[in-house]
């Protein structure tokens, strides 16, 4: 391991899981954090000098349930929420990184 991200660092106590992927435009390498508390977008490309772009907040409450995949410009974020009468609930979150370097969303589903 060449650098890490303390979890304080991008509001987690916890986290799930790490998928990368290659912008297509910039060929920067992107890691998706899923964590407790949100999703962290960090660039990788320099490994010793890990940078944190961003992080996409619950919305809700923490979750320790949370998965994100990415393929180049693109990514899934598939999360279990609660509401007042459903109990348990997968809530999809789907994003696009555009021309300008943010990541937008692009779909949202409940199941």
């Amino acid at each position: 391991m060449l650098a890490r991200i303390p979890l304080n660092d991008v509001m987690a106590r916890s986290g799930a899981s790490i998928w990368g992927a290659t912008e297509s435009k910039g060929k920067r390498e992107i890691a998706i954090m899923a964590l407790d508390s949100g999703t962290a977008f960090v660039d990788v490309s320099k490994p010793r000098c890990p940078l944190v772009l961003g992080v996409l907040p619950t919305a809700t409450q923490r979750s320790a349930w949370r998965e994100a995949r990415a393929l180049g410009d693109y990514a899934v974020i598939v999360f279990r929420t609660a509401f007042e009468k459903k109990v348990s609930v997968a809530e999809t979150l789907t994003m696009e990184r555009e021309p300008d370097g943010k990541w937008r969303v692009i779909g949202y589903s409940i199941r």
